[in-house]
């Protein structure tokens, strides 16, 4: 039923922000596009996934100094997962792919990727601050901006309260779990305790400020993307447009939709141009071909990844229903396999047998 919601949604959206263009003038924008701006566009689409990657490194220091390569290559696991997988399973395969590669609890994982996310979103609260006092934001926009902002705030309190206050907040927790059948409830409650041991940047001040300050690069990253490929298209907006309408993608892309964001990534992006009075068939081909280098990079990058990892997509796509099985060791989500060590198997064969 959620990929149906998401195909339908999607098809509407792409229709809707097509409706009224020039398929044949978007094509001739496309082909006289200056392709030289495509260049600085790539380099901030590889620092902005580098970044990324740096990022969720602090989150991981207080558990482990993880391999910044290994985080990357699972960044760019679930940046393809999003392009290619329904239910928008990127972020939990993510934290899969990093555990599995670092060696780490699943829930440790995936209780950084939460934090990570968490400041994604707070720093485009930030951006949709600064829109409410530069521009007159349409009513769905502020709407939405606020729902968002409160979401995050909310989640945020709910983080700092598991690490301040760990067994207070796990008591209410329970409560509240208490109310779902039994065998679900403890396993609820015991991925949550171990989902804690995830938020150890909290007591790290330096790295906590340290994950803050990328999170802001990230997204100037994501915005001055924006803003080149406006050049190449001889879009004459300022930088700040580019902001905006970055704020207006984020917005469009919490909407169902299918695997990838068709639809909602060009209503998005057209809708925005069109705000500041571009028209609708320069901001198609824009916003096509901002789609199409999101999509091809990250989705040919996650395959290469794949393969030197030695996992398939049949393997990842299969996680989420071998997660959701219970562990023989304490009822949470399997741990990563444990890669055999030499010296293991030496001291083996050096106990004696108890027999």
């Amino acid at each position: 039923m959620k990929v149906l919601i998401g195909v339908v949604v999607s098809a509407v959206l792409l229709w809707l922000s097509l409706r009224d263009v020039d398929l044949g003038g978007a094509w001739a924008a496309t082909q006289a596009m200056n392709g030289i701006y495509l260049i600085p566009y790539l380099v901030v689409l590889v620092v902005a996934i580098l970044v990324r990657s740096a990022r969720w490194q602090l989150l991981l220091w207080p558990v482990k100094r993880c391999s910044f390569w290994k985080l990357n290559n699972a960044t760019l696991i679930g940046m393809m997962a999003n392009n290619l997988l329904p239910a928008r399973a990127g972020e939990f395969l993510r934290a899969y792919a990093g555990a599995r590669m670092e060696g780490l609890p699943f829930s440790t994982c995936l209780a950084t990727a939460v934090i990570d996310r968490v400041f994604d979103g707070l720093t485009a609260s930030g951006i949709f601050i600064f829109a409410l006092i530069a521009y007159p934001l349409p009513e769905v926009a502020k709407v939405a901006g606020y729902v968002a902002t409160a979401i995050y705030l909310v989640t945020l309190g709910l983080l700092v309260a598991l690490v301040e206050w760990p067994e207070a907040t796990l008591r209410w927790a329970g409560l509240l779990l208490s109310r779902l059948p039994e065998h679900l409830a403890a396993r609820a409650a015991g991925w949550l305790r171990a989902f804690v041991s995830g938020l150890g940047v909290f007591h790290r001040p330096k790295l906590l400020i340290g994950s803050i300050v990328l999170s802001i690069v990230v997204w100037f990253s994501y915005g001055l993307g924006l803003y080149f490929m406006w050049k190449a298209f001889d879009i004459h907006l300022p930088l700040t447009s580019a902001f905006i309408v970055l704020l207006i993608l984020t917005i469009g892309l919490t909407l169902p939709s299918t695997p990838g964001f068709v639809g909602a990534m060009e209503a998005a992006i057209i809708g925005g141009l069109v705000y500041f009075g571009v028209d609708k068939t320069p901001a198609a081909a824009a916003a096509i071909v901002y789609h199409v280098t999101q999509f091809v990079p990250y989705t040919i990058a996650g395959f290469v990844v794949l393969y030197f990892e030695r996992m398939s997509l049949a393997e990842i796509a299969h996680v989420p229903d071998e997660q959701a099985k219970l562990s023989r060791n304490d009822g949470l989500v399997p741990e990563p396999p444990r890669m055999s060590d030499p010296s293991d198997r030496d001291a083996e064969k050096k106990t004696p047998s108890r027999r």
